[in-house]
């Protein structure tokens, strides 16, 4: 969040925030993301029985149907560069299966503030990550905001 630069004023970091694009486009996702959440809950809490593999593997069709006249206006020989790397997209398929139907599975049973809030604790794992296979050092910033938002998991998970 650019701490270093609240010197310049108090809300200088976030307005740097929404100044830098990668930051607003994320931020507007982040917001779209919680919209789809909600709307996610109301599926899930919809089927009967109450199924969240169902509700994810619709939701994902609808995307794939969705974003491939997008992607095949930008690239027409996407179907080759799946070919090409199809270990690749297996492997990632997979994990990302396996990981959005744990999330599903605990946005269907449980508070779904609760829910986003320690799903959004991915990024100390990114982080983890990133300095194991990238050999990235997070900054200051990163560490003070990652630091900022365990504390909020544990406080709403603490009742505070």
């Amino acid at each position: 969040m650019n701490v270093s630069k609240a010197k310049e004023g108090l809300l200088k970091p976030i307005k740097l925030l929404v100044e830098n694009k990668a930051s607003a486009l994320m931020l507007f996702s982040v917001f779209g993301e919680s919209i789809v959440l909600i709307f996610d809950k109301l599926a899930i809490n919809n089927t009967s029985p109450k199924t969240p593999t169902f509700v994810l593997l619709i939701e994902n069709i609808l995307v794939i149907i969705s974003l491939l006249p997008i992607i095949y206006l930008k690239n027409k020989n996407f179907a080759r560069e799946i070919i090409d790397n199809k270990k690749l997209f297996i492997i990632l398929g997979v994990l990302n299966a396996f990981s959005t139907i744990l999330a599903f599975s605990a946005v269907g049973g449980g508070s779904v503030g609760i829910v986003s809030a320690i799903f959004k604790l991915q990024l100390l794992f990114v982080l983890l990550f990133s300095f194991i296979f990238f050999k990235d050092k997070p900054k200051f910033e990163t560490i003070v905001g990652s630091v900022i938002m365990i504390s909020g998991v544990v406080l709403i998970k603490i009742g505070l």
